[in-house]
């Protein structure tokens, strides 16, 4: 059975949105996340952190209290990971596009009996 690309390409935009459904609707770990060029520790010494979709801070399981000065700033930096997020993802998905097309235009070009130079053009 034949696959097309706009086959393939359907599922992979299903797999992102069902990502993204999720990244919005779980916690978003605080552990591989990295600002500046200091050191980043990956070895588990430091105590899980997550930010929930609520906007609270939480430390090895323990919830740290924000003022509300500062709640308004753990929500905005959980919507700034998620856009960076979500922009990856959406590049991900059009590179997908892109190698779908490539890998069929060459397969084209090999059945039509093109040279290597042709289909590499």
């Amino acid at each position: 059975e034949q696959t097309s690309s706009s086959m393939i390409a359907a599922e992979v935009r299903k797999g992102i949105e069902q990502a993204k459904k999720e990244l919005v609707s779980k916690d978003i770990s605080l552990g591989n996340i990295h600002i500046g060029d200091g050191p980043h520790p990956h070895d588990g010494t430091l105590p899980k952190a997550v930010i929930t979709p609520q906007g609270e801070l939480v430390i090895a399981g323990k919830p740290v209290p924000a003022t509300p000065e500062q709640h308004p700033m753990l929500v905005d930096y959980r919507q700034q990971i998620i856009g960076i997020a979500e922009a990856g993802m959406d590049i991900g998905a059009q590179g997908a596009d892109i190698g779908v097309s490539a890998a069929k235009q060459a397969l084209w070009g090999a059945f039509t009996g093109k040279s290597d130079k042709e289909i590499e053009a």
